[in-house]
């Protein structure tokens, strides 16, 4: 029981740690591109931006396939 509620808690703090960074990166892309219209802009800096935002999130969806797939794996054997 103890070892499921460490478990439980632990998955807590990294969805919460993934929702803050989620929110960093929205913020960063949403003050990159509200900016984008003025004297002195750099829309390609705007793309990169969001290429990178887009391309940290597809790595952070294979960081967790990886994870439930060994959760499941591990699951399995029990």
């Amino acid at each position: 029981m103890t070892a499921a509620v460490s478990s439980t808690e632990g998955m807590c703090a990294s969805l919460t740690d993934r929702f803050e960074y989620r929110r960093q990166i929205a913020q960063l892309v949403e003050h990159l591109t509200r900016d984008s219209g003025g004297p002195g802009s750099n829309p390609g800096l705007v793309y990169n931006y969001a290429s990178l935002a887009f391309t940290l999130k597809l790595l952070e969806a294979n960081n967790q396939l990886k994870y439930l797939k060994k959760e499941v794996a591990d699951s399995c054997e029990n």
